[in-house]
């Protein structure tokens, strides 16, 4: 789940650095987590990863409780 709160993240124009003190991770988080989502959607960069994850926020699922 932690992907999807970064991809939502990234598609609403926050940079790693933000995202991660966003999310109380290390920036070197934010970039392994935004490598492997973009090798899942076959992103090949940043701009493509941002423009997938624009296009996709809200239609992930909803965080647990």
């Amino acid at each position: 789940m932690t992907e999807h709160r970064v991809l939502a993240l990234v598609g609403a124009g926050h940079s790693d650095r933000q995202i991660a003190q966003a999310l109380l991770l290390t920036p070197q988080d934010v970039t392994v987590l935004l490598g492997r989502a973009a090798r899942t959607l076959g992103a090949t960069d940043l701009a493509d990863l941002a423009d997938l994850a624009g296009r996709a926020r809200g239609l992930a699922p909803a965080s647990p409780p």
